[in-house]
């Protein structure tokens, strides 16, 4: 089977961020999880997905990204997209240099990636990998992690205040605590 990037699906989510030791004020940053039909790697067949995170794009709502087209530079230039993807349980880093929205409806939205998976940088003795692919992205929601403010039911009327600066309230529920499937956390879910 030859090597090649089929997304399935892709899901988008935006969190607070913040880190008051390097001097980072508060934040809204997208993280991106893309699906991917399974691939032969090295002999092997990997059920797996390329993660994108701390993703600083102009984002209150999926209507701020319709049809926009945001372009990043390559790991370690300020800016880039932290990008991964697990290949036979082996960790390698994904450079994704352009993002290209499409037309938005409800809380989805047609996506292009445009990056490269660099095995031959990476040691591998393969190509690198283009990637040039396109899927439909499902915004999940806001999420406020607990090193912001911790998930409580105390907290929920406070986590409004934190982010409406950051998000077109009208699109968004009120807050409630779920779990993002490594904790629980204050999280705004799209409404249609």
């Amino acid at each position: 089977m030859e090597f090649t990037i089929s997304p399935k699906k892709a899901v988008m989510d935006s969190h607070l961020f913040e880190n008051s030791s390097i001097g980072l004020e508060m934040m809204s940053v997208i993280n991106i999880n893309i699906e991917l039909e399974p691939l032969e790697f090295e002999e092997e067949v990997n059920e797996t997905s390329i993660q994108l995170d701390f993703i600083d794009i102009p984002f209150k709502s999926i209507a701020d990204i319709e049809g926009k087209v945001f372009e990043f530079p390559v790991n370690p230039e300020d800016g880039y997209i932290d990008g991964s993807i697990y290949l036979n349980s082996q960790h390698i880093p994904v450079d994704i240099t352009k993002i290209i929205f499409g037309k938005a409806l409800d809380n989805k939205v047609n996506v292009h990636f445009i990056g490269v998976i660099p095995l031959a940088d990476e040691g591998f003795d393969k190509p690198n990998i283009i990637i040039d692919s396109k899927c439909e992205l499902e915004f999940e929601g806001v999420f406020i992690p607990r090193s912001i403010l911790e998930a409580s039911q105390e907290n929920l009327d406070k986590s409004y205040g934190l982010i409406k600066s950051f998000y077109d309230m009208s699109k968004l529920s009120k807050a409630k605590i779920i779990n993002n499937g490594f904790m629980d956390v204050i999280a705004f879910q799209p409404v249609a």
